[in-house]
């Protein structure tokens, strides 16, 4: 039996879980609003499917926007404070626990902001480390995770941004996927959460085929780059495909549209054989076209 410990103590029963080296901390991400001098709890879950019953330890860190997307969306700042700092104000009633093989913990996260906090926005996250692991080849393996907390601060904030680039990586596509691109600006003091819409429409203005962009966090004073993936099936010639952006506030949209062509390589051969079999069968009617009988006049007798 897999058991399920609370971070109150309580133990009960749950879903057996498949073994796969790995932990799952969820969610990934809490959002929180709150007023100053108010204490909130939110809970994480922790399953061990390390294969093995482990210690896990909290703790926090600050984190922000990460100028580098290559590197990922956040950067966490270790023992530095942030900006916006969050970590001194998240607490746990415990710093670490052994959670057996396949077993589950939820902690509770206590979250108190003091009175005199000024509106804005805090950011921090829980860190959740396995114990280390040695393999045969005598290497400690570290396993860590976090949780990002986004917490909102009531009171006069400024929610800005907007959308400053739509493109698709290259102009002709001959097979899917169609790779499209788009930046977010946000130039606010808190973070937004911005969502959209793409639309493919040909020629005639009917859509062909739509993608939801599902809301997603932008830091202040950064610029997120998102991507969206679409299948070209089915698809050839010219398309105008449209990006509404949500701006996350206040139910601004931004548009922006580009023409793209989808051409499959099949789709141009056959539309090649097709051309020139017209071709052909132009000239040989053309060929077999009666030509029209010359009249010569003869010049009279004298």
């Amino acid at each position: 039996m897999v058991v399920v410990t609370t971070g109150f103590g309580v133990v009960w029963p749950s879903t057996t879980l498949a073994a796969n080296g790995n932990f799952i901390l969820s969610p990934g991400k809490v959002e929180v609003t709150v007023a100053p001098g108010q204490v909130v709890t939110k809970q994480l879950s922790i399953v061990n499917n390390l294969g093995r019953d482990s210690t896990f330890v909290f703790s926090t860190e600050d984190f922000k926007g990460n100028d580098n997307a290559s590197e990922g969306l956040v950067e966490l700042l270790g023992d530095a404070d942030g900006q916006n700092s969050l970590k001194h104000y998240i607490s746990f009633k415990t710093d670490s626990i052994n959670i057996p093989s396949g077993g589950e913990y939820v902690m509770d996260v206590k979250i108190t902001i003091p009175s005199n906090t000024p509106a804005g926005a805090l950011y921090g996250a829980v860190m959740v480390s396995a114990e280390s692991d040695t393999t045969e080849a005598n290497i400690q393996v570290n396993s860590r995770l976090a949780a990002l907390f986004f917490v909102k601060v009531e009171g006069e904030v400024i929610e800005q941004g907007q959308l400053v680039n739509f493109q698709a990586d290259k102009k002709l596509y001959t097979n899917s996927p169609i790779q499209l691109d788009f930046d977010y600006s946000n130039t606010g003091d808190v973070y937004l959460n911005p969502y959209g819409l793409v639309t493919v429409s040909n020629v005639f203005n009917h859509t062909v085929t739509q993608a939801e962009v599902a809301p997603y966090f932008v830091l202040p004073n950064t610029i997120r780059n998102s991507g969206v993936k679409l299948t070209g099936e089915n698809m050839f010639g010219p398309y105008r495909v449209t990006m509404q952006l949500n701006r996350g506030y206040d139910n601004i949209i931004d548009e922006k549209g580009i023409w793209i062509w989808v051409l499959p390589w099949q789709g141009v051969v056959v539309a090649v054989l097709v051309l020139g079999a017209l071709i052909y069968l132009i000239i040989i009617m053309f060929r077999r076209r009666p030509r029209p009988h010359k009249i010569f006049k003869t010049k009279p007798k004298k």
